[in-house]
């Protein structure tokens, strides 16, 4: 009796530790956007992905709306590990890699193709280096949309028409003056603040993706959309070298596949879903319009491919090259 209760010790004791070794592995992924928006609907597919590849051995655990922070923040959590993925424009990373304001400037990417050109080639290439320099892996680029400008005044169809407004910019200096250029009067509002700042007329005019415009309600605020296509906002799935290096090699590289496979779907999904909102915001009282001729708007800009990078400090006109040879 002694000796089985001695066999059945060694034998639990044994399956205890094999449950040790096997336990799942979990990724806290962070994203400011909310649950129906089509960057998270992306990045479940993600997590279903990270799932299939690894035999259910790892999970990703979404967590929307900016429960983890703001970007900043979430970035702030890369750094020290305490959370493991973000997906979030490099751009809050413009103190590690200030070359990324070029990219600002409105007009300089045309569309969905040209941007994944850009960021497949030489300036994604280097992006992804420099942040890897400073601990971040930067897994995949995402396209979101182009942005459009909504307003409380009247249509923008011309240039004439963006005199005068109040429109919020994030607190960027670069992106100051690239709006300055259009004659707007460009205020610096913290994203969770803007839907606020548009109701009580702090401002009266902003830019975003149709997607976030619908996301965060701004048809309830807003009455104009006019598509201008003038800006894409390069995005990536960023995971923090310490959480990284936590998996084993195997399903580092299944996590790292998992993020390119859903890049193909997640552009598809934003390209369908934004013809589907655009109808559900007429339905919601928006007043859209495409902006025909955009060359005066294009040759506002101009001025900024000496400014910017004056601003910047550093040699980016190879950015500028390498962006225009893709067209």
């Amino acid at each position: 009796m002694k000796k089985w209760l001695v066999v059945s010790l060694v034998a639990l004791l044994a399956l205890g530790t094999g449950a040790t070794q096997a336990k799942d592995h979990i990724l806290r992924l962070g994203i400011e956007h909310g649950p129906e928006h089509p960057y998270t609907q992306a990045m479940k597919k993600f997590a279903e992905l990270v799932s299939q590849k690894t035999g259910g051995k790892v999970e990703t655990r979404l967590y929307p709306s900016g429960q983890l922070g703001t970007a900043t923040e979430m970035i702030e959590g890369l750094r020290i590990g305490s959370i493991d993925i973000v997906l979030t424009a490099p751009a809050y990373f413009r103190s590690q890699v200030p070359e990324l304001d070029v990219l600002l400037i409105p007009f300089l990417i045309e569309d969905a193709d040209h941007y994944e050109k850009v960021m497949a080639g030489k300036v994604g290439q280097f992006v992804t280096a420099r942040l890897q320099e400073r601990g971040f892996v930067n897994l995949a680029y995402y396209y979101g949309g182009m942005r459009e400008f909504t307003n409380n005044r009247k249509p923008i169809n011309t240039l004439e028409d963006m005199k005068g407004l109040k429109m919020r910019v994030p607190g960027l200096p670069v992106l100051i003056k690239c709006y300055e250029k259009f004659g707007v009067l460009p205020t610096p509002v913290p994203f969770a603040d803007l839907y606020t700042s548009l109701q009580t007329g702090m401002v009266d005019a902003q830019e975003n993706p149709v997607a976030q415009i619908d996301d965060s309600k701004f048809y309830e605020v807003q009455k104009y959309l006019s598509l201008s296509d003038h800006q894409v906002t390069p995005v990536g799935l960023i995971i923090g070298r310490k959480s990284l290096d936590k998996l084993p090699a195997d399903f580092q590289k299944a996590v790292a596949d998992a993020a390119r496979e859903v890049g193909p779907w997640s552009r598809a999904n934003i390209e369908k879903s934004e013809k589907e909102t655009l109808e559900k915001l007429k339905a919601k009282g928006m007043q859209v319009n495409a902006i025909k001729n955009k060359d005066p708007f294009r040759k506002a800009v101009e001025p900024l491919y000496v400014e910017v990078p004056k601003m910047i400090g550093k040699d980016v006109s190879w950015i500028i090259d390498e962006v225009k040879k893709a067209r």
